[in-house]
């Protein structure tokens, strides 16, 4: 089981007014959603796991990405090297430059929810995140925390 002290922020919808935030807990990603675009990143759990990142390596602006299919990018830490997925389906529409210019990793391991996002996807079907709510493929933090906890 994770210790709760190593779980880390897990912000609610309340963090991100007119936004919801949904936690992908078997990806440890997190999506918020305004206006059919959906904004990604790794959670404050996954960066801590990963420990100090060195690098991320996104995918181009206008590529189609199906979810949990093909990789969106992979990171490179100190501890591992991990390709990702995304967990919904779309086109991606702007990917998080600094971060590919940020060799020591601070926008990912110090602000996972903000400046460390990933990448912005214009999704093929909003009505998908709902459908992957009811599916519990996408959780909300009470239940991220929950499941954290019992892992």
């Amino acid at each position: 089981m994770v210790d709760e002290g190593k779980i880390g922020q897990v912000p609610d919808d309340d963090e991100f007014p007119g936004e919801i935030i949904r936690y992908d807990k078997e990806l440890d990603m997190w999506v918020r959603v305004k206006d059919g675009i959906a904004t990604l990143g790794i959670t404050d759990f996954a960066q801590s796991e990963l420990q100090a990142i060195a690098y991320v390596f996104l995918p181009d602006t206008d590529t189609e990405i199906d979810r949990d299919t093909e990789p969106l990018g992979s990171i490179e830490a100190s501890k591992t090297d991990i390709d990702f997925v995304s967990p919904v389906s779309g086109t991606i529409v702007a990917v998080n430059e600094p971060l590919m210019k940020d060799r020591k990793g601070a926008l990912v391991n110090d602000t996972p929810y903000t400046d460390g996002w990933i990448a912005k996807i214009k999704l093929f079907d909003p009505a998908e995140i709902e459908q992957l709510e009811t599916e519990g493929a996408l959780i909300n933090a009470a239940a991220y925390r929950e499941a954290l906890l019992s892992r």
